[in-house]
């Protein structure tokens, strides 16, 4: 380690020292830098990190068995370059069982006209998911559908294997998140902007 180095790892660690450490009086107290830089380490060590699958189970859907599926909950609703959308988390009903899923546009409709909505619950067309993978027993991800095309002839869509791995290795409630952390990041403006006014009055 050279000397430029070892200067400003100093600076930094007296900067801290300064004014989250030992702050002199009129600065936030020690004790709530300590609890907000906790809370703050949990958030992007735990809270934010992707959902750990321990199980994944996969469940074939078909209308001959009875099957059917429910959207009841949508998230994230917002304005995109292809107009008004959905994240692709929704709640589903599945045969009386409910699961938070990941169903992207290509088997769920996650766009509509309107700002409000109109129904409280939309019916996916039974013959249209074919497949899911049930993760923990309370998640999903919609991996199969079938549909018909222009000739009225029956296809199906799949996510591909590699497409599969990847999704479940990050699995994750992205929209929580994002909105988790731009409530964290305005929070963390607002304090430091905080901290470093009192460094402004000492100076005038």
């Amino acid at each position: 380690m050279n000397s430029t180095t070892s200067n400003i790892i100093r600076k930094i660690a007296d900067h801290i020292d300064y004014y989250y450490w030992n702050p002199p009086p009129g600065y936030p107290p020690r004790w709530l830098n300590v609890l907000i830089f906790t809370i703050s380490l949990f958030l992007w060590l735990v809270a934010w990190t992707p959902i750990k699958v321990k199980t994944a189970e996969v469940l074939p859907l078909s209308p001959d068995n009875g099957d059917e599926v429910y959207i009841i909950e949508r998230t994230g609703f917002g304005a995109t370059s292809h107009g008004m959308q959905y994240s692709e988390w929704v709640r589903f009903k599945i045969n009386d069982k409910k699961y938070w899923c990941i169903c992207d546009s290509n088997f769920c409709p996650l766009y509509r006209k309107n700002i409000f909505p109109t129904e409280a619950k939309e019916v996916i067309k039974r013959e249209s998911i074919t497949e899911v993978i049930i993760v923990n027993k309370k998640y999903c991800l919609v991996t199969k559908s079938a549909y018909k095309d222009f000739h009225g002839e029956s296809r199906e869509f799949s996510i591909p294997k590699e497409g599969v791995v990847l999704m479940l290795k990050y699995f994750a409630f992205y929209w929580r998140i994002v909105w988790q952390m731009s409530l964290w990041f305005i929070f963390m403006f607002f304090y430091i902007s905080y901290v470093y006014s009192k460094k402004a009055e000492e100076i005038q």
